[in-house]
């Protein structure tokens, strides 16, 4: 069982319309609705967006996803630049303490980092991920020929989908998901004041590659959370831009989350079909 600790962070996320126009465009009419919307509600916007260096990314999971129907998660990001590779475990569910039943452990704690975030989609529909990092060497992970017994080297806890007589085995393969693999590049460097605490804006951007529309693209907000909690204002005013942001013409309310469009699974409105603040 992974210790809980507090939530370090809430992140609003809402899915950006990637079919309106190509992504230079549509950056800019996102950068002009997030300053048009902060004006509306009096909150201040500093910095500009701008694009870091560009990642490859594998979601893998076994042919029958056992890992993803176990409400788990297995992500792999390789650095272009560099090298370098992270390997994410994240466990997800709507009740936080849920969460207190994966074990998300690294077998190599000095080489890992442990988060503990809310995540908010529209309309405001709240879910909790506990995730585990490790920090690798490309040849110490190969996802394009991994099986189950070379994940739960690094990540110990899976040991358990791996018993029972319909369960995967420690060979069972994993696979990318779909066969989809993508590059991926966040653009950050907003910030936004929201009460009296400051949020970081961003936009994660998936492509096939770094000349065609993208495949999905996100952009989130995100406030840490203090041992204290969240205060009221910060509360509300973070309330009251997420539902601005749902509202924007750059935004789609029910669009997919990464995840989902890895998966291949239609979102579904959840909730009041109207946020207000």
């Amino acid at each position: 069982m992974t210790p809980i600790r507090e939530i370090c962070a809430r992140e609003y996320k809402v899915t950006l319309d990637t079919g309106r126009s190509r992504w230079p465009v549509l950056l800019a009419d996102v950068t002009s609705d997030l300053r048009r919307l902060a004006r509306a509600l009096r909150v201040t916007i500093a910095g500009r967006l701008e694009p870091g260096p560009t990642r490859k990314v594998l979601f893998l999971d076994t042919p029958r996803h056992d890992l993803f129907h176990s409400g788990r998660v297995l992500r792999q990001r390789f650095s272009e630049a560099t090298g370098a590779t992270e390997l994410t475990l994240k466990a997800m569910s709507p009740d936080r303490y849920v969460l207190r039943l994966r074990d998300v452990r690294a077998t190599r704690p000095e080489r890992a980092s442990t988060k503990f975030e809310e995540d908010i989609s529209p309309p405001f529909q709240s879910r909790f991920s506990l995730s585990t990092t490790v920090r690798l060497r490309e040849e110490e992970f190969d996802g394009s020929r991994v099986v189950m017994r070379d994940a739960v080297e690094h990540f110990p806890g899976l040991d358990r989908l791996c018993s029972g007589r319909s369960a995967a085995h420690l060979g069972t393969p994993l696979e990318p998901v779909r066969g989809i693999q993508v590059r991926e590049r966040v653009h950050d460097g907003l910030e936004v004041t929201l009460g009296d605490a400051h949020a970081s804006l961003a936009i994660v951007v998936w492509l096939h590659n770094l000349r065609e529309k993208p495949l999905i693209a996100e952009l989130s907000c995100r406030c840490g959370v203090a041992k204290r909690g969240v205060s009221p204002s910060v509360a509300r005013d973070a309330y009251a831009l997420f539902a601005g942001i749902q509202g924007m013409p750059s935004s789609i309310r029910l669009g997919p989350t990464k995840t989902q469009y890895i998966y291949g699974i239609r979102p579904t409105r959840v909730g009041p079909r109207k946020v207000s603040s």
